[in-house]
């Protein structure tokens, strides 16, 4: 544990205060003072609109009219689906599966609501252009999303719940979340920026900062 000596905010006194680490948790550069921020607005999650439900299980099988479309599940030999901008329900990618979000050399963001994202075992969610997603409750991740090179590309807004990283999963986004808790468990890693109430790092977990500011200049 380290010593850390830093203003009492009630008798304006310089006090010694022990910063203890857990696992191989790791601190590189701390600030022990600093102007408050405000936090971004994560905006409400829309309400879907469909009303069908779609399991895919090979390339084959189509989703139908997404228009109408609620929830949707992909998993076995369905690879991964793009997925236009829209409000849906819940979607689900088991296997070694997933969606594709954004449009190729597009300029403006395209916006995606769900109200339950769930990527488990080896899926994934790719992003090819800029993309807003609005997630009405938290998310779970347990497998790769984001594109790596571009962390800006996608914007996740929780307006109520936070994320969790697990295992060794990878996030790259920009993370909105005002009232919700961001967890990054270990061998897990978050390469962008974050807004969160509150912020956990366990065992090996890394928060890579990378990108551009966060919206609203945070």
């Amino acid at each position: 544990a380290d010593i850390l000596v830093v203003p009492d905010l009630e008798s304006g006194n310089m006090v010694a205060k022990q910063l203890e680490y857990l696992g191989n948790a790791q601190v590189g550069r701390l600030l022990t003072r600093t102007d408050p921020v405000s936090l971004p607005v994560a905006s409400p999650v829309q309400a879907p609109s469909g009303h069908r439900t779609a399991n895919l299980n090979n390339p084959s099988q189509s989703p139908g009219d997404w228009a109408t479309l609620r929830h949707l599940t992909v998993q076995g030999q369905a690879g991964v689906v793009s997925v236009p901008a829209g409000a849906y329900g819940d979607f689900t990618a088991n296997g070694q599966c997933g969606f594709r979000l954004g449009t190729l050399d597009a300029s403006e963001p395209e916006v995606y609501h769900f109200q339950r994202l769930t990527l488990n075992g080896q899926s994934r969610l790719e992003v090819v252009g800029p993309v807003i997603v609005h997630l009405g409750h938290g998310l779970t991740l347990n497998a790769s999303m984001g594109q790596a090179d571009q962390p800006d590309w996608l914007q996740l807004h929780l307006p109520a719940g936070g994320v969790t990283l697990n295992g060794n999963s990878r996030l790259d986004a920009i993370v909105i979340a005002p009232k919700g808790t961001v967890i990054i468990n270990g061998n897990s890693e978050l390469h962008g920026r974050v807004a969160c109430s509150r912020l956990t790092l366990n065992g090996n977990g890394k928060l890579m900062a990378a990108g551009q500011n966060l919206p609203g200049g945070g």
